[in-house]
């Protein structure tokens, strides 16, 4: 019974332990929005590898021996619109904010190209606004859709979490750019991607 809307971006988590919730996303996606051809998936730095703000790359993904492509025009904007800007795959090998995503993202939409890109822990604000301007032109494709991959209240107990979730909701519902900039564990893994959107 959900009711579909014509929504430009979603955030979902990528702790494969909640994969339910993955599979939901991505179907959800489909059903709502057939038309998407590309979608730009912004992730945390789990590992402190990226040597730029941000950081993306050309080569193609597999899923279970199928080929996930990259857009590779808009990558060639991403790498004109954004100064701390670095293509180098290497940082995407262990990088489960994109990793965990592409098998369902390949069962619900396998002619979906996308864009990895990984966003730097303490982004500046000169690159947060540049990818910010970058994401708005990229969104004048109707075809375009952007995941930001982010898991919420990490390590907390249900109470402390829901608690956090709260907070969370109400940054959300007010676009509080500057509580996302200075998230944590506690509420977002990658706020800075949150902020951006």
């Amino acid at each position: 019974n959900f009711s579909c809307k014509k929504f430009r971006a979603g955030i979902v988590n990528h702790h494969a332990l909640a994969s339910d919730l993955l599979a939901a996303f991505f179907r959800t996606l489909e059903r709502c929005r057939p038309e998407i051809k590309t979608i730009i998936i912004l992730s945390p730095d789990h590992f402190g590898q990226a040597s730029a703000d941000v950081t993306t790359h050309r080569l193609p993904y597999r899923v279970s021996g199928a080929e996930v492509s990259i857009d590779e025009r808009a990558v060639g904007r991403l790498s004109a619109a954004i100064k701390s800007f670095r293509e180098d795959a290497t940082p995407f090998v262990r990088e489960h904010g994109i990793g965990a995503l592409l098998p369902f993202l390949k069962a619900s939409s396998p002619d979906v190209q996308i864009v990895p890109v990984i966003i730097r822990n303490q982004i500046d604000e000169t690159s947060r606004n540049e990818m910010a301007a970058w994401l708005r032109n990229e969104l004048k494709n109707p075809a375009t859709f952007i995941v930001v991959s982010s898991d919420m209240s990490h390590y907390l107990s249900a109470d402390v979490a829901w608690a956090k979730q709260v907070e969370t909701d109400r940054a959300l519902s007010d676009s509080d750019t500057r509580f996302f900039v200075t998230a944590k564990d506690d509420h977002a893994d990658n706020g800075e991607s949150i902020a951006i959107v």
